[in-house]
């Protein structure tokens, strides 16, 4: 069944309480709760995935009402991609958790931020907020820079060893603070004696309120935005930035543009996943492994060097890329590429294939696949556990169609598993790299607009061009809409929702992250594991706190 068929089939069964607007479907709160079953379990196939739940605040235009819920919903089977929407004037909600358990961090973002509740759930309380925080930073009359709680409720209180709690004159469970990889990440675990009983993940502690910072900035601005979401995502959240923006004007980068776009994200890719490698060596021990992952992503750091970035970030524009590449460049990345599967041999016999690390970590941290699905994993955690889903090759964007690669996907969905995984993502992106260094077309890098390339700042009608290019009120202004793409991260499905209200500035900004869902899962993985597997097991799901946080 397609998605035009669920739609006309959600119309017959509950009638006026369901009506279609352009992409989505609008549900009145009546009849919520039954949609959901609806969708989950009685259509064929089934929306057996929540990609993400977040909400906009009308306050300052017309709606129905001021605050309107955004459910994202695919089905595992086809592909299909649904949106739901339900306006309400602040009340409360049914919560979705019965029918997807990923609804649950999703929910606790939008009480803590917008102040919407939902019902039908237990341990409705803040995520990324202070417990006694007392406002919800994304509504449009909560002011950008804070309404003084900072002041009233004083700096937090340092982190203090946990409470040794007594169950019995033999056993004690004691609360740590748990954090192996550092970055702001932080956990609490109840442990006896050296077992975990329970992990419950504390988000919050680099929340930098991007998405509220976001709706202050120009669309050029927000581009910044992405590269504040943590080392994995610069290149695939500016891809997304792009894309949403350019969908919004009805527009398409050049040939050229995408294929660097395309080359960008897959060496970004390699260089994430090298970077997750070398944490899941120092997490098991494996010094040489280590120095070698690091050693291998400095040489695709240095590669951006030589473009005189010094970054990745901003490379990725509206219109296209920032800057082209150059003879020396494709040189380069293409000596890189070559050397990968080298380098891919030298890492099975020290790491991955050694017959300590494959015993050590076999069936440790197992995800089944209808588990990862109810949690909407994504990339190499969801193929790790069996199902082939890659929005590359499915939802291809970008001109990722033109490429071709394997999408590898694991039988177990344990630590090894999701080890394999990313070391096989590394060679097919590096396939993918020499493809699009040996297919690069002609052409120019960006839209020749002004209002996308600005001007020569050595004439004085280029300074003029470059200068309304980023002054306020002017620039890049998409017309009245709202658009939700995701793209292949390198850890996994990220998301952008943007509202445009017609100005410069986005009118909401919304990040789906992968870390976001995939820590949800963390505390299922590792209940009676030791404290040594624990870390193993979180390093395996690539978790990234900024990401987390946003």
């Amino acid at each position: 069944m397609s998605v035009a068929e669920t739609i006309d089939q959600l119309i017959a069964v509950f009638g006026e309480q369901v009506e279609q607007r352009e992409q989505v479907v609008v549900v009145r709160e009546a009849v919520l709760a039954r949609v959901f079953v609806y969708l989950r379990r009685e259509t064929e196939p089934c929306y057996d995935i929540l990609v993400d739940l977040t909400a906009v605040d009308h306050l300052e235009r017309q709606s129905p009402a001021r605050f309107a819920i955004y459910y994202c919903l695919r089905s595992a089977a086809t592909g299909a991609f649904l949106r739901l929407e339900v306006f309400c004037g602040g009340q409360s909600l049914p919560s979705a958790m019965r029918e997807w358990p990923a609804a649950d961090w999703f929910e606790r973002e939008v009480y803590d931020l917008m102040g919407i509740a939902f019902d039908g759930r237990i341990d409705l309380k803040r995520l990324l907020l202070p417990t006694n925080f007392v406002d919800h930073p994304l509504r449009k009359d909560y002011p950008l820079t804070g309404a003084g709680e900072r002041e009233e409720a004083g700096m937090p209180n340092a982190l203090l060893p946990g409470p040794i709690v007594r169950l019995s004159a033999e056993r004690e469970v004691a609360v740590l603070d748990f954090n192996p990889l550092g970055q702001g990440l932080r956990l609490k675990l109840e442990v006896e004696g050296d077992r975990v009983r329970r992990a419950t993940p504390d988000p919050g502690y680099v929340h930098a309120g991007l998405e509220k910072l976001g709706e202050s900035l120009t669309y050029r601005q927000c581009a910044q935005l992405t590269g504040r979401l943590g080392e994995q995502l610069p290149f695939s959240g500016a891809l997304a930035l792009a894309l949403a923006v350019e969908r919004l004007l009805d527009l398409q980068a050049p040939p050229r543009a995408r294929y660097l776009r395309v080359l960008c994200c897959e060496l970004g890719r390699i260089a994430a996943h090298l970077a997750w490698l070398a944490e899941q060596a120092r997490l098991a021990g494996s010094s040489v492994a280590w120095h070698r992952a690091w050693s291998e992503r400095d040489k695709i750091k240095s590669l951006w060097e030589g473009l005189g970035l010094g970054a990745e970030v901003g490379l990725i524009c509206v219109g296209g890329t920032v800057v082209d590449v150059d003879a020396a460049f494709a040189t380069a990345s293409a000596e890189f590429c070559t050397g990968v599967p080298g380098f891919l041999d030298e890492m099975d016999r020290l790491f991955t294939g050694h017959p300590f690390w494959v015993r050590r970590v076999r069936g440790l941290g197992e995800l089944s696949a209808e588990k990862a699905l109810g949690w909407g994993a994504s990339g190499p955690v969801l193929r790790a556990a069996g199902i082939a889903r890659d929005i590359r090759r499915d939802d291809p964007y970008a001109q990722y169609e033109d490429f071709d690669f394997a999408v590898a996907v694991g039988e177990h969905g344990d630590v090894l598993d999701r080890c394999q995984v990313r070391l096989a993502e590394v060679a097919a992106s590096a396939r993918i790299v020499e493809q699009a260094l040996q297919g690069m077309p002609e052409g120019a890098h960006r839209l020749a607009d002004h209002a996308f390339a600005g001007g020569d700042v050595s004439t004085p009608e280029g300074m003029i061009h470059h200068f309304s290019a980023w002054m306020d009120g002017h620039g890049l202004q998409p017309p009245s809409g709202d658009v939700y793409l995701s793209v292949e991260a390198p850890g996994g499905e990220f998301g952008l929702y943007l509202v445009s209200d017609g100005t410069d500035r986005p009118y909401r900004l919304h990040f789906r992250t992968p870390s976001f869902v995939h820590l949800q899962c963390y505390p299922e993985l590792v209940s009676g594991l030791d404290l040594d597997e624990a870390a193993l097991v979180l390093g395996s799901l690539n978790i990234a706190a900024a990401e987390v946080d946003r």
